[in-house]
């Protein structure tokens, strides 16, 4: 089609090339997102558990890891 004399082209229907490229790329995103929630995640619950038994040692009067440090 043209309009003022220049070419204008066409959208073509369903997913082009560059379209799949975004898509992969958003997947990719996805994975590493999702690599990251659950490295953090894991992160989150050692220093919970530390966290945890310091304060039972603390109520017991025992030393604990973070006073062993």
């Amino acid at each position: 089609m043209t309009i003022d004399g220049k070419t204008r082209l066409e959208r073509p229907s369903g997913p082009t090339g560059y379209e799949e490229k975004s898509r992969n790329h958003i997947d990719i995103d996805a994975q590493e997102s999702k690599s990251s929630l659950k490295t953090a995640n894991s992160e989150i619950s050692d220093r919970l558990s530390l966290a945890l038994e310091s304060s039972a040692a603390n109520l017991t009067g025992q030393p604990n890891a973070i006073e062993s440090l």
